[in-house]
């Protein structure tokens, strides 16, 4: 997981969600419009968003500090799926520092330990100068993926579109360091 902020100007307390929505969409009509597929698709899957709960669109540097130091606890995806849910799912304020700190709680990352980092201006610079080079790639959307530091794939792709490309990658490239990729059991069928 790498840092990428779509809103790096978004002030340090964020904005409030509604009226941050409808000024990017251009009113609340137009927001629901565009929100409404994602809601159709997690509701086919049985997610229960919890978008209305979610008071404030926050700015995320804080967060992706904290991605960053779980990734040197081993432990980056884990919390990155519970910094998800709690924003998408429970509706919590993910830039703030004490909502933060009891989620990287659950990773053994130390409560204190977090809130003491957030105090400081640890990996700060990292984090922007990281944040900075995916821009400067050309990077202007989440999700992206590079995949073997040779191939870019922009936009969430269905399970098909990965088959046939972690297939042909193995195929035309096998020194890309994929032929140890595997499958996650249930989503991805055996392209080997």
């Amino acid at each position: 997981w790498h840092p990428y902020q779509l809103n790096p100007n978004m002030p340090l307390p964020g904005i409030n969600r509604q009226k941050y929505l409808e000024e990017k969409f251009g009113g609340k009509k137009a927001f629901l419009k565009a929100y409404g597929p994602i809601y159709e698709h997690a509701k086919k899957l049985g997610i229960k968003l919890a978008i209305a709960k979610i008071q404030k669109t926050p700015n995320t540097l804080n967060a992706h500090r904290l991605i960053h130091w779980a990734g040197l606890k081993g432990c980056q995806t884990s919390l990155v799926t519970a910094l998800f849910e709690a924003y998408f799912l429970e509706g919590k304020d993910l830039g703030d520092a004490y909502t933060l700190s009891e989620i990287a709680s659950r990773f053994s990352m130390g409560n204190d330990t977090i809130r003491h980092r957030f105090k400081t201006d640890l990996d700060l610079n990292e984090i922007q100068k990281r944040d900075k080079t995916a821009k400067i790639m050309g990077i202007q959307s989440v999700p992206v993926f590079i995949v073997a530091n040779t191939h870019v794939v922009i936009g969430a792709q269905p399970t098909a579109f990965w088959e046939k490309f972690i297939f042909e990658i193995r195929r035309i490239e096998p020194e890309a360091g994929l032929q140890n990729v595997r499958p996650i059991p249930g989503h991805l069928s055996n392209t080997s």
